[in-house]
């Protein structure tokens, strides 16, 4: 989530919801950025889940799960894409949603359905998608 407040927001209702500790980036290059000195030096662990907004600078939701791809570390992870506008999300990723994102939710959050969706994910297994 680029948005300083609502990225903060998230955070603490994650942690709100006793999911565990959150881990913070500002946009999908910096996470990607990140993630890419910990493979390179053989020190990364993967997140139990990783949440992306779909709309930000520099690097995006999409782009940001296509870089990890090339990685090789897309299928240790699931995934939660935050959107703005899901009809717009799913065109732009022109049947790519079942692929390679294990879940969306639309903005505004409300707690009670971001429980809802983590809860089920961190149920499902882990799968390649891309």
């Amino acid at each position: 989530e680029d948005e300083p407040t609502i990225r903060e927001i998230i955070g603490m209702m994650i942690n709100m919801l006793g999911y565990g500790d959150v881990t913070y980036k500002e946009n999908g290059f910096e996470a990607y950025s990140s993630i890419k000195e910990k493979v390179e030096k053989n020190k990364y662990k993967p997140f139990d889940l990783i949440m992306t907004d779909n709309d930000m600078p520099k690097m995006d939701g999409v782009e940001f799960l296509y870089a990890l791809d090339d990685l090789n570390i897309l299928n240790q992870h699931r995934y939660m894409l935050v959107t703005g506008d899901v009809n717009l999300m799913k065109k732009r990723l022109d049947g790519l949603l079942d692929k390679s994102i294990s879940t969306s939710i639309q903005k505004p959050l409300s707690i009670e359905n971001l429980d809802y969706k983590i809860n089920n994910l961190l149920k499902q297994p882990i799968k390649y998608h891309i």
